[in-house]
């Protein structure tokens, strides 16, 4: 999204700590990964991508799914 007004109307109120919503309202990720189609989302461990999602998820109770 291009600014936290519209992302936070999706987002929980507050996520567990070590789960991070970021920015990128330039689209630098996005070119740098090759992102094609919106939204795509990337899930982290250790440093490493273990997860892509590309198109609308339905992140309802999505937190306890990826436990």
């Amino acid at each position: 999204d291009e600014s936290w007004s519209i992302a936070h109307k999706i987002l929980p109120k507050s996520l567990p700590a070590q789960v991070w919503s970021l920015l990128d309202p330039e689209a630098k990720v996005a070119q740098a990964w090759g992102s094609h189609q919106y939204p795509e989302t990337y899930l982290f461990t250790r440093g490493a991508v273990r997860m892509k999602l590309v198109g609308p998820q339905d992140w309802h109770n999505a937190i306890e799914t990826l436990k």
